[in-house]
């Protein structure tokens, strides 16, 4: 079934409406829309909110995901509710993939371990601007092991703002010294016990 999801408040307005590929039970059909992406009929989305999944991460690259970029024209992505995702992505992503990427809000993904962001997707995320966290258990927002050197990760990121997340400990973790946060200019922590 496809339906259309109003998104309740997105930093694009001029952005339509996304389509989501949608099972029975209301929830987003991972094995639907890694196979209609494969496809090629969802390359052109620049927005994309995914809330109330089953799976265990967003994109498996073992699951049909071909050799090329993935997400490369989305700019927002929104992941709200994933009951049981562990993490964002497993296996490395082609070069390319999410290459636009402007703002990431990551909301009540309660079995997020470890970093919301390893090595594997900090280098494919060049123009992040904005980073929302919230009611997550991740224990650090960054994984910068396994990044090569002389090149500065997430350079254009603007804002992070980092809420309720009660198993925080770290920012980071591995060296800091390969993100360039020349053009930070807002972190808001708010409720972030650790």
């Amino acid at each position: 079934m496809l339906a259309t999801v109003q998104p309740k408040k997105t930093l694009y307005p001029k952005i339509p409406l996304f389509k989501s590929f949608l099972n029975s039970m209301g929830q987003t059909d991972y094995l639907v829309w890694t196979t209609e992406y494969g496809k090629g009929r969802l390359f052109g989305l620049k927005s994309l909110i995914v809330q109330h999944s089953s799976g265990e991460c967003l994109i498996d690259s073992a699951y049909g995901i071909p050799n090329n970029p993935v997400f490369e024209n989305l700019q927002e992505l929104c992941i709200y509710n994933m009951g049981s995702m562990k993490e964002i992505c497993i296996g490395q992503l082609p070069p390319g993939s999410f290459e636009k990427l402007k703002f990431l809000d990551v909301q009540l993904c309660s079995f997020l371990k470890n970093s919301l962001l390893n090595s594997n997707i900090i280098q494919r995320l060049n123009n992040l601007e904005k980073l929302h966290v919230k009611e997550n258990s991740i224990k650090e927002v960054f994984g910068f092991e396994g990044l090569h050197e002389g090149r500065g990760y997430l350079e254009r990121l603007k804002e992070v703002r980092l809420d309720k997340l009660s198993q925080l400990t770290n920012i980071w973790k591995g060296p800091a010294k390969l993100a360039d946060f020349r053009n930070l200019k807002t972190v808001i922590v708010v409720e972030c016990r650790n």
